[in-house]
Order: C-alpha cells, then sequence, then structure tokens
C-alpha cells in the first residue's frame, strides 16, 4: 500500500480495526501552519505524526501534551491550547484568560500561587503572589489526590484530574495547612471555602481514563469477556477518542476558516486569526479505481509559545478481508 502525499504536510496510514473487528484504513494528514497576523501560513517545519501520547512529564504521573494522531475516528473536532497564562505587566496577581474558535469557547481565571493556611484556628486563603507567567496544564487546576494519614494510601482522589491541586476529603489540618490551592479555576465558580470542589479548567488534553472521558470506554464485565475480548465493549462510544474539555469539543467537526481568539495566552498581545480554509483530498486505489474520501478536521491545536497552529484532517475506509485490493492513497492540499 503506497502513500502519495503531494502536501507538504505529514501524513500516515494505518490499518486498525473498528469497534467490532473489521479491519478500516485510516488515513492521517496533519498540517502545522506559522500564525501570522490575522492569517496562517504553512510551516518551514512540519510537525511529525504523533504515534503514542506524549505527556509533560512521567508518564502517568504528569498531564497529556501531545494525544496519539492515530485515532480510528473522531465524532467532533478536538480544539487544544498549549501554553501559558500571560501576566500582562509585572506585579500581576491574576488574569483571565479566554479562547474561542468558531462556536466553541472556554474562559478560566488564572492566579498566582495560593495556599491554604489558618489565622486564629480558622482556614483561609492566602495569596495569590505576582507572578509573569503561569503553565496552562491540569497541574496547576483542581484536583488531586489527599494522602492517608500514616502515607499508605489515600483518603481520596478527584477522579475528574487526579493530578490537580486543592482537593480535601478529610479536613485534617496538618494536610490542609499549606495545601497550594489551584492557579486555573472557573471564573464562575472560584474556591472559596474547604469543602468546595469545582470543575477542574484547563484547555489541553484530558486524561484518558478520567471521569467524564472515562464513561464513554464502555463496560468491561464479565459478559464482555465471555463475548467479546478483545474487541472494545458494546457499548464502547467513539466520544472516548475526543480528548479535548468538552466545552472545546466542535461538533459538527470545524472545516477551516473559522475566527480564533484567544486572549492572556502570548506575552504579544491577544490572539486574532483565523484557522486556514485549507480543504485537504484523500482518495485511496482500490478494485482498479480511485475511490474519493471524506476527510474530516478532528485535531487543531494551538500552540501560543511556538506562534503555531496544528491541524489534523482524518478519513477512514472499511476494507475488511480486502486488504491486499488497497494499492496506494493520494492526499493532496490546495494552499
Amino acid at each position: 500500500m503506497e502513500l502519495i502525499n503531494t502536501t507538504r504536510f505529514a501524513g500516515q496510514l494505518v490499518v486498525l480495526p473498528d469497534k467490532d473487528g473489521f479491519e478500516t484504513l485510516v488515513a492521517v494528514l496533519k498540517g502545522t501552519f506559522a500564525i501570522g497576523r490575522g492569517e496562517c501560513v504553512p510551516a518551514e517545519e512540519q510537525a511529525p505524526i504523533v504515534a503514542a501520547d506524549e505527556f509533560n512529564g512521567k508518564p502517568g504521573e504528569s498531564s497529556t501534551k501531545y494525544e496519539s494522531d492515530l485515532a480510528p475516528h473522531k465524532p467532533a473536532t478536538d480544539v487544544v491550547l498549549l501554553g501559558h497564562a500571560h501576566a500582562p505587566k509585572p506585579g500581576t496577581r491574576h488574569v483571565d484568560v479566554s479562547l474561542s474558535v468558531g462556536p466553541v469557547k472556554l474562559a478560566a481565571r488564572v492566579h498566582g500561587d495560593r495556599r491554604w493556611g489558618y489565622v486564629l484556628g480558622i482556614a483561609r486563603i492566602t495569596g495569590p503572589e505576582p507572578f509573569e507567567k503561569i503553565p496552562l496544564v491540569f497541574e496547576r487546576a483542581f484536583g488531586g489526590v489527599q494522602p492517608s494519614k500514616d502515607g499508605e494510601g489515600a483518603e481520596g482522589a478527584e477522579q475528574r484530574n487526579p493530578l490537580g491541586v486543592g482537593y480535601v476529603k478529610k479536613k485534617r489540618r496538618s494536610y490542609i495547612n499549606g495545601l497550594a490551592l489551584p492557579n486555573v479555576e472557573d471564573p464562575r465558580r472560584p474556591i472559596k471555602r474547604l469543602g468546595n470542589k469545582p470543575p477542574p479548567v484547563g484547555f489541553g488534553f484530558v486524561g484518558r481514563h478520567w471521569f467524564p472521558r472515562r464513561r464513554y470506554l464502555g463496560t468491561y464485565d464479565a459478559a464482555w469477556k465471555a463475548d467479546r475480548l478483545p474487541l472494545l465493549p458494546r457499548d464502547f462510544n467513539d466520544r472516548a477518542w475526543c480528548g479535548a474539555p468538552a466545552a472545546l469539543q466542535a461538533s459538527p467537526h470545524l472545516v477551516g476558516g473559522e475566527p480564533v481568539r484567544a486572549a492572556s495566552v502570548s506575552a504579544n498581545g491577544p490572539l486574532d486569526f483565523r484557522l486556514p480554509a485549507t480543504r485537504p483530498t484523500i482518495e485511496a486505489h482500490w478494485g482498479g479505481s480511485w475511490t474519493p474520501l471524506a476527510p474530516l478536521l478532528d485535531t487543531v491545536v494551538i500552540e501560543p509559545d511556538s506562534s503555531r497552529v496544528c491541524m489534523t484532517w482524518r478519513a477512514s475506509l472499511r476494507i475488511h478481508g480486502r486488504v491486499r485490493e488497497m494499492r496506494a492513497v493520494r492526499m493532496t492540499a490546495a494552499i
């Protein structure tokens, strides 16, 4: 099977089983664009296809930086932003961050470092401290794990973001005194007192095993073992392949050309541009002729610190039992 990629973008073919085990050809095309004044142009250096999830630190102990580009299907467009909240001037203690891409949008309030402390025996929030920039990662959002008193195990964990900070299960003074609060939070639901459990706010990829994403993975029980293993459960939902925060999943899919606006995520001021209106074509040569596929724009990754945006299109074709008939896949794109 030959890949004929006439674009300047990264392309890859993979044959994956679908939910019911049928062999499916998945064609992935990923374009990297430099963010300019109001428009984007193809970048000199094109980002490669990401084969496996990459993390901000140690796998399993840090948030996801880039998810694999080899998902079989996404029913919505993932929009994520990887970068920092930037203070507009020295001495800034909090700033409002926002991102909108076409119909989807998300806002957060970003504080300098804060902690719980005790004043006259009452738990109070200290800070926020001034900051220059703060990474917009889930480690800085509400969540975390409260260890048990003896250090053996945990009292509880925030299943929506076990990597975050500020989570309190038991109000044990030795644990709470000096406990960090989230830098990034929902401006409509700020933490005001112990026991508050606001929704974690982030602009990057949500962990695959976190709630609510976990509920789309389906049921792995005795019936699944008896009737489906090694296939996915019958109640597996393709939304499990979407990794952006729910507010940043666009359904129907984005098509390119949508306006992008972001505040407080760049040292150079607000971002205001349009996604490239690129419309790639993908064709498969099998059965003696070319068959046009229908590529969908299903991932947009915005990286203000690098002044770039990556857009990923995906097309699929069920070829179960006919893999050897597939001769070539051709990718083209007019810039």
